[in-house]
């Protein structure tokens, strides 16, 4: 009787400690993922900007950029920058190879790439409000 009543306190701590166990488990990854992305924000910066100036036969200035991380042992040029731009923009993942997305959820510019890079965008919306107000100008 007693050995009875001993495992049926045996069976019903096993119980209660496994739903205790499954409740943790299955808001340990929830909340782990979030703790982790919430912690990513306050990181230090892990993506890096190169920026190449030069001039053309036609006086212009010409821009090239590339990307560096700290993970990955080679730069990747932008090859189309309003398209990483609008990306950057919008805080949408961009391709620049097949070994290499640039994610803002997980890669972050110091702040004079920020500033770089929001300079362009400025630069960028410019433009385009401008050849809108050429093509109404001539419709």
């Amino acid at each position: 009787m007693l050995e009875q009543k001993l495992n049926e306190a045996i069976e019903k701590e096993r119980k209660q400690n496994s739903r205790i166990y499954q409740f943790f488990a299955s808001n340990f990854e929830e909340n782990y993922i979030k703790f982790s992305l919430d912690n990513l924000s306050i990181k230090s910066p892990n993506i890096f900007l190169e920026k190449y100036f030069g001039y053309s036969t036609n006086d212009l200035v010409t821009l090239k950029l590339k990307v560096k991380t700290l993970d990955l042992k080679r730069d990747y040029v932008v090859s189309n920058i309003p398209a990483f731009l609008k990306a950057y923009e919008q805080k949408q993942p961009f391709q620049f190879g097949k070994n290499f997305v640039y994610n803002p959820t997980y890669h972050f510019f110091g702040e004079k790439d920020k500033k770089f890079l929001n300079a362009l965008l400025k630069y960028l919306n410019f433009l385009d409000l401008e050849t809108e107000k050429i093509l109404f100008t001539y419709l």
